[in-house]
């Protein structure tokens, strides 16, 4: 119990220490000037071809602290040869709330919450398709280079998804989800 109070103390005083070298003021600084623009894409392909596009725009509430609105879009398509799997190609869309908070300046931590309409298989009957909406908690962090001038910068996240539902298309071995994005 003492080592975790020990390295507790530890990260909250480095995490301090740093917070404090990232201080810059937003008195005086348009709205126009807070917005962020940018968002996140990612391709895959193999057994499941998948193309996301999720642009997004945020807005700094702090030097610290932005948050956010986005959509997703998604295209999936199974290659495989599974009899029991009718969903050859599909798509997915929906909203998203983001949440991004700096612990230094580049490391931060990131909460989102997302809603997605979605088809998935009936699981009892494997030939019958259905759209649903479903709401997904995703919780993580992540790092951050910035551009030259600090205005936005690429970033690096890894997401883990809380919900545990099987028809989630998020449904990944751990529901970790990485991205790569930039804002500008």
């Amino acid at each position: 119990m003492k080592k975790r109070i020990l390295i507790t103390f530890i990260v909250a005083l480095v995490g301090f220490s740093a917070f404090a070298q990232f201080d810059y003021s937003l008195k005086g600084v348009p709205t126009i000037d807070r917005l962020r623009f940018g968002g996140y894409a990612n391709v895959q392909f193999g057994t499941w071809t998948a193309i996301d596009i999720s642009p997004s725009v945020g807005y700094l509430v702090s030097p610290r602290y932005m948050t956010g609105l986005g959509v997703s879009y998604i295209y999936a398509k199974y290659n495989g040869l599974n009899p029991f799997f009718s969903v050859e190609a599909t798509t997915r869309w929906g909203v998203r709330n983001f949440h991004r908070f700096f612990l230094t300046e580049s490391l931060f931590l990131w909460g989102e919450i997302e809603w997605l309409n979605y088809e998935y298989q009936n699981q009892f009957w494997p030939y019958d398709i259905e759209r649903t909406w479903s709401t997904f908690y995703l919780v993580g962090g992540g790092y951050m280079s910035r551009f030259p001038g600090g205005r936005g910068g690429i970033y690096v996240s890894v997401l883990v998804n809380l919900n545990n539902d099987p028809n989630s298309p998020y449904a990944t071995q751990y529901g970790i989800i990485p991205r790569i994005g930039v804002f500008f």
